[in-house]
């Protein structure tokens, strides 16, 4: 893992300090254990910040540091940055849980309450400037493919439905929605492909595929609704 990714650990419940017994600097490519750390204190009303080595993810996961959680004793953030992830509690009072697994970060909703939590992924708003952007990208690769993008809604008695809007222009124009496949330099372009969900039994129907231009609010002459513009590729 990455050594810029800590993680801080605050005493919450214990008036006295806390010590953390199986933190050391991680292990040699022979599973020996290098450079073995004293005891790490968290005082009471305090916290520290350690480095997430390999150690402190074992002691995290399902060492000392998960056992004093479930205790109510400490809680965690992740900190990576300007980021700050906070792990759930053993009650679930956060309902809110990260956690990395085979070289995955996960930031999800464990518990199986009547409502799931909601995960909000905002940008900041500006006055004078322009928004803030959000900004989601699979990994390259320089020997293999690259890391794809799933947006997917959840399965339910009905399906959740993924849905993404252009911002409205107040003054200006209206935000777009751009779908554009990949190129490469010495081969073949990538493809666009909408399909509408299959059916899995006999008399059900497949979902279709529906393109609508925009509808005009106005009417008179000078009232234009959107189009469809279908165009196949050139050359040159």
């Amino acid at each position: 893992m990455a050594n810029s990714l800590s993680l801080r650990i605050t005493n919450i419940g214990s008036s006295s300090s806390i010590y953390i017994s199986d933190i050391h600097d991680g292990k040699d490519q022979n599973g020996r254990v290098n450079n073995r750390k004293p005891y790490q204190y968290v005082p009471a009303n305090g916290s520290v910040v350690v480095l997430f080595t390999e150690q402190v993810k074992y002691s995290y996961e399902n060492g000392a540091i998960r056992s004093f959680i479930d205790q109510g004793l400490i809680e965690t953030f992740f900190v990576m940055g300007e980021v700050n992830l906070l792990s759930t509690d053993e009650d679930g009072s956060y309902k809110l849980n990260v956690s990395y697994e085979g070289n995955t970060f996960y930031l999800r909703d464990n518990t199986n309450s009547d409502v799931g939590t909601n995960i909000n992924v905002k940008a900041g708003n500006s006055v004078d400037e322009t928004g803030g952007d959000i900004q989601l990208q699979g990994g390259n690769s320089d020997n293999n493919n690259g890391g794809y993008i799933g947006l997917t809604g959840g399965e339910g008695t009905n399906g959740g439905t993924v849905t993404i809007y252009g911002g409205r222009g107040s003054t200006g124009t209206a935000g777009n929605i751009t779908l554009a496949a990949g190129d490469k330099p010495t081969g073949n372009g990538g493809s666009v492909n909408i399909y509408g969900g299959p059916a899995w039994v006999a008399g059900a129907e497949a979902g279709g595929v529906n393109i609508y231009g925009g509808n005009s609010i106005t009417t008179g002459e000078a009232s234009i609704s959107g189009s469809i513009l279908i165009e196949a590729g050139g050359i040159g």
